[in-house]
């Protein structure tokens, strides 16, 4: 979509220009007003296979604002395009106007020329007023009404490269006067989408420079999770509730119950987190609008003492809202919002967004060296190069007898008394054990259960573990659902790279899955430095990988001083624990002795 302002072409002219772009592009036109026809204009140029979502278009304030319904991913949303008028008069008439006479959509998205600064950040000489008295009020109702900030300041929206920081420049001022009226305005939807944001150098036609705008069609949210934080958990008002729904779970096995019981859990846990979060934005929303009357009560009283102390009280409050808030998201951090200014533009409603890493795959390479954009393409250039790597290779003959030596090499480590040990029925004490094992700050799986809960209802929760954990140890089969996690995909270094392999593939697991793993792992663990051989430093207890350095360093010391030859071979594998042969590995746990079990 394209959204021009002040084209200045009257309807005459308009016919003449009518197809400016290349391509399949619809386009509807807004003459210019005033006396002689040649005053603003508005156009928004869409791509033609978007016209069959068009639901409803229209002008409103003489030709000023001009909207587009148009139905995206099943949601309702309205584009506006806005010419703003340069007095203060004429821009508290169109806020109001905005604020009547919008036909209802889902969700807003408002570009435009506004002609005017909600910050001082936003210009460079000149004037540095910013909008404010009854404009302000004004401006305050439209934008907490639709909902929608400044995408300028939204983290999930990064800069373009090169972008410029000022969209205008007067030409006809010969000191420098640089400034940003033009902007983006939207709400949630966009946010939880993200993309890039842009001013892009224009050309000495215009005073103007193009403001671009680039979001996701699909919401980063789809295959996240909800983090329940410790004070959800821990609330004492909602113990009883827990009880009940963990007492009413039944199924067919252990396993199955348990499952059951912590999906149960789990969703009422989820539920609680939303009505936190609602209730905090609410609360957020009341806090800020209060501060909104404050700062136009003060600056008409500036040296009211009744009003200083209320505004600080009030900024005291957001804060503590703003880090409640942020404890539902892993990684969010508790925002200083009274400290990024003195407007509302710039951190309005960016708290009912959660902080989210900035860094997104935005391209991947083909084999063939060229690079794709499109985002099914690149989700089939990553499994694609998963597969190969994961995947088990058919072993060669050379591979199979090369088994065969080293299994008749092996010698049994693990004794029958080891067995006997390794095979004993688990207890409550291991498994509370295994829970303490798991750390605090582990990132949960897809069911956003931390470890909390495990150590909070441990004794509700105790005998079911118990049995489910038996029942999978003798059978050797885990639920299926226990299994699964979300994989996220890191950059290995500072630099964003085109290629798969630069970016490391982590796990997400769910916190029940880390705790029986835990729980063999606790189990083994006293009896490792009877089985694996001294030369393995590296993570084993009371080894540490600096031994060998030290040995190197004494080896090279007596190779010299006894002047004999040396020889060091550095081995690394590419991608090792990857690439474990899984049958190789069964079969020497089974000629070490452990049992099949």
């Amino acid at each position: 979509m394209l959204c021009c302002q002040e084209h200045h072409l009257n309807s005459r002219r308009i016919e003449l220009n009518r197809n400016l772009l290349r391509g399949n592009w619809v386009y509807e036109w807004v003459p210019a007003f005033g006396p002689s026809g040649t005053q603003g204009g508005l156009c928004i140029a869409l791509r033609m296979q978007w016209q069959s979502n068009v639901q409803a278009k229209g002008v409103l304030f003489g030709g000023r604002v001009q909207y587009m319904l148009i139905l995206i991913s099943g949601k309702l949303i309205g584009f506006l395009n806005v010419y703003a008028p340069n007095s203060v008069t004429g821009r508290i008439r169109l806020w109001n106007k905005l604020l009547q006479d919008l036909p209802v959509a889902q969700h807003w998205c408002m570009c435009g020329d506004w002609n005017m600064i909600e910050s001082p950040s936003d210009r460079l000489g000149g004037s540095s007023t910013t909008i404010s008295g009854l404009e302000l009020r004004e401006w305050e109702k439209l934008i907490f009404k639709y909902e929608v900030t400044d995408l300028w300041h939204i983290p999930t929206f990064s800069r373009m490269p090169d972008s410029l920081l000022y969209s205008r420049s007067n030409r006809r001022s010969v000191a420098l006067n640089l400034s940003r009226i033009d902007r983006f305005y939207a709400d949630s939807f966009f946010w939880d989408r993200g993309g890039y944001v842009g001013i892009i150098s224009g050309t000495s036609f215009s005073d103007h420079a193009p403001i671009m705008l680039k979001f996701c069609m699909d919401s980063h949210t789809s295959t996240s999770r909800l983090y329940v934080p410790r004070f959800i958990v821990d609330d004492m008002n909602l113990q009883n509730t827990v009880l009940s729904v963990w007492r009413m779970a039944v199924g067919d096995s252990n396993c199955q119950k348990l499952q059951n019981a912590l999906l149960a859990v789990s969703n009422f846990f989820i539920q609680q987190v939303k009505l936190k979060q609602s209730s905090y934005t609410r609360n957020l929303l009341n806090a800020k609008r209060g501060l909104a009357s404050l700062q136009i009560l003060q600056e008409k009283q500036p040296h009211s003492q009744y009003i200083h102390c209320e505004l600080q009280n009030v900024m005291m409050l957001i804060s503590f809202l703003q880090q409640k808030r942020a404890q539902f998201f892993l990684h969010a951090s508790a925002a200083r919002w009274c400290t990024k200014g003195d407007t509302m533009s710039k951190f309005f409603f960016q708290h009912v967004t959660p902080k989210r890493n900035k860094i997104q795959i935005v391209q991947l390479k083909r084999s063939d060296g060229t690079v794709t954009m499109d985002k099914d393409e690149m989700s089939n250039i990553v499994a694609t190069y998963y597969e190969s790597l994961l995947s088990a290779n058919t072993p060669s003959v050379e591979t199979l007898q090369m088994r065969q030596k080293v299994w008749a090499a092996t010698v049994v480590k693990v004794t029958s008394r080891i067995s006997l040990q390794l095979l004993r029925p688990f207890s409550s004490f291991e498994i509370l054990q295994a829970i303490k094992g798991v750390g605090p700050d582990v990132s949960p799986g897809v069911d956003g259960m931390g470890r909390d809960f495990f150590i909070t209802y441990w004794d509700l929760i105790a005998e079911d573990l118990l049995a489910a954990f038996q029942e999978m140890f003798n059978t050797g089969i885990m639920p299926q659902k226990w299994k699964e996690g979300l994989i996220c995909l890191i950059p290995k270094g500072d630099v964003v790279t085109d290629e798969v392999k630069g970016w490391r593939p982590i796990t997400l697991l769910n916190t029940i899955y880390k705790i029986y793993a835990k729980l063999l792992a606790l189990r083994l663990q006293p009896f490792l430095p009877e089985i694996v051989h001294d030369s393995q430093t590296g993570f084993m207890q009371e080894r540490s990988i600096f031994d060998n350095v030290f040995l190197f360093w004494e080896l090279t010391g007596m190779a010299m001083k006894n002047k004999e030859d040396l020889a060091v071979l550095l081995l690394d594998f590419e991608k090792a624990y990857d690439r474990v042969d899984w049958d190789f590995m069964e079969g020497s746990f089974l000629r070490l002795g452990f049992p099949a079990q």
